[in-house]
C-alpha cells in the first residue's frame, strides 16, 4: 500500500488531526500533507514507525471489515436465491 493511502487511513482511524500527527511523528504538518499529496514518501524511522501504527491501528479493522463484507454478502446471495421462484431455478435434466 502506499504511504498516501497509510496516513490517510490512519488520520482515518485514529481521528488524528494532521497536526497531532506531525507531532507524533516529530515531523511538520507540511511534511504530513506532503505524504498526502504523494509529494514525498517517509524514510528511514518515519517509515518504520508509520507501518508499526499502521499495523496495530488500521489492519485489524480492515481484516475485521473484509470479513463481515464477505459473511455479508454471502447471506445476501443465500437470500436471493431462496426467493427465486421455481421459474427461474436451472434444473439437471436427466
Amino acid at each position: 500500500m502506499k504511504y498516501d493511502k497509510k496516513v490517510a487511513s490512519l488520520l482515518a482511524f485514529s481521528g488524528w488531526t494532521q497536526d497531532r500527527m506531525a507531532d507524533l511523528m516529530g515531523v511538520s504538518t507540511g511534511t504530513v500533507r506532503s505524504w498526502l499529496k504523494r509529494r514525498k514518501e517517509p524514510r528511514g524511522q518515519k517509515r518504520e514507525a508509520l507501518d508499526s501504527m499502521y499495523g496495530e491501528l488500521v489492519e485489524p479493522y480492515v481484516c475485521e471489515l473484509e470479513a463481515k463484507a464477505d459473511k455479508l454478502a454471502e447471506k445476501m446471495l443465500k437470500k436471493q436465491i431462496a426467493e427465486l421462484s421455481d421459474d427461474n431455478v436451472c434444473r439437471a435434466e436427466g
